[in-house]
This record gives C-alpha cells, sequence and structure tokens, in this order.
C-alpha cells in the first residue's frame, strides 16, 4: 500500500501525518494495534510492511477516520481528524492518495456504499443527483 499526502498550505515544518500513542481493536478481547506513534513530515515517505492482519489497512483507515482508535490520537496536516466535521474531514481527505496492492474498495464496505463514499467525497452530489446516477447494484 502506499499512501500520498500534499497540502502546500501548510507550513513546512508541520507533520503531514502524525499518530500518538494510537491504540486500536475491532472487538474487546483483541488489541490489532498498540501504542502506535510515529510522524510523517513534508517530503518523507514512510512504508508499513508486515504480514497480513498486522493493523496496515486498520492505519490507513485511522488516518482517513474511517475507523477511531481505542486510544490515542491522529493527526493530518496538524489536524485531529476525531475532532473535524464531516465537510472538514471531507475537504482535508481531498489531499490525500492511497493506493491498494490488491483491489480498490474498502473490504468492510459494500460495493454500495464504497460507491456512495466516493460520491460523498469526490463530488458535490445531492442526494437525489446520487440516487440518479447510482448504478443498479443488487441492494
Amino acid at each position: 500500500m502506499w499512501v500520498s499526502v500534499t497540502n502546500d498550505d501548510i507550513d513546512g515544518g508541520l507533520c503531514l501525518i502524525k499518530f500518538s500513542n494510537v491504540d486500536f481493536s475491532y472487538n474487546p478481547d483483541d488489541t490489532l494495534l498498540q501504542s502506535i506513534s510515529f510522524e510523517v513530515g513534508r517530503g518523507e515517505r514512510l512504508s508499513i510492511l508486515g504480514p497480513g492482519g498486522c493493523g496496515k489497512s486498520t492505519i490507513l483507515k485511522l488516518l482517513c477516520g474511517l475507523v477511531e482508535p481505542t486510544n490515542g490520537s491522529v493527526h493530518l496536516f496538524g489536524d485531529d481528524i476525531l475532532s473535524l466535521s464531516d465537510i472538514q474531514k471531507g475537504e482535508l481527505l481531498k489531499s490525500v492518495g492511497v493506493a491498494f496492492q490488491q483491489g480498490g474498495l474498502f473490504d468492510f464496505m459494500t460495493v454500495r456504499d464504497n460507491l456512495y463514499f466516493a460520491m460523498d467525497n469526490m463530488t458535490e452530489f445531492s442526494d437525489e443527483k446520487k440516487e440518479k446516477n447510482q448504478p443498479n447494484i443488487a441492494k
């Protein structure tokens, strides 16, 4: 997986991505991420490698605000991703690109939800226009 973040409006010394003591679990009995901390500044690159199921994709989900950490904080361009409104988060995420090695859909969403996610975050479609432009997908 590869992440690109670009925002020319930010201060050169500001971290583009900052994870501070992040914990995450999909269920209370099994902690997936524990005390994860790292920073990525302008011009820096970070690769996250590991076997399947170790939390690489979850880190991307946390970065985009799709899931919330059980502890700690995630900052993107200096903003705590959890403190932003959906509109603010959407504007901020327009400066983030994610390339998955295999597939391009969020595995925890239906195909329909993936399409709506793209329309919600990449267009200014009204709900009516989204329905009109929605392909015929089995519900």
